[in-house]
C-alpha cells in the first residue's frame, strides 16, 4: 500500500512540474501579438496614430514613418538584448528627428501623446505586476 501511495505522488508531482514548465514557457497573450507585428507594422501604426493626432500633410507622414521604421528596426534589436541603455537612446533619436519635422504645435502634440503612453506602459505594468503578486 505504501508503495502504491509512494507511485502515485511520484505521478503526480511529475505532471505538476511539467505544467509548471510550459505555463512559464508559453507568452501571455498581449506579449504574443506585440512579438507578432513586424517593425513595419508597428512604424505603420505609429505613423498612421500620428498622421490623425498631429494632422501631418503627406510629406511630414513619408519623413515620420521613414523615422518611425528606422526607430522601430533599431528597437527590435534593442528588445531582443534586453538593452534598456540603447532603448533609451534610439527614442531620443526619433524625438531628435521628430523635432525637425514637426512644426511647434505638432511638437508640442507629440509630447503631450508620448506622455501619455508612456502612462499607459506604466499602469499596464503595475496592473501585471500586481496580478502577478496575487496568483
Amino acid at each position: 500500500m505504501k508503495r502504491i501511495m509512494i507511485a502515485v505522488l511520484l505521478i503526480g508531482s511529475v505532471n505538476v512540474i511539467a505544467f509548471a514548465q510550459d505555463q512559464e514557457q508559453t507568452p501571455s497573450p498581449q506579449m504574443s501579438a506585440r512579438q507578432m507585428k513586424s517593425p513595419e507594422q508597428r512604424a505603420q501604426m505609429l505613423t498612421n496614430k500620428m498622421e490623425k493626432e498631429l494632422n501631418l500633410t503627406s510629406d511630414q507622414k513619408k519623413t515620420v514613418y521613414d523615422i518611425n521604421l528606422s526607430a522601430a528596426q533599431k528597437m527590435t534589436d534593442a528588445m531582443q538584448n534586453r538593452d534598456r541603455g540603447a532603448m533609451k537612446n534610439i527614442k531620443e533619436e526619433r524625438d531628435a528627428a521628430m523635432e525637425k519635422v514637426l512644426d511647434a504645435g505638432q511638437l508640442q502634440k507629440y509630447q503631450q501623446m508620448e506622455a501619455a503612453m508612456m502612462q499607459k506602459r506604466m499602469a499596464n505594468r503595475q496592473n501585471r505586476m500586481s496580478n502577478r503578486g496575487g496568483e
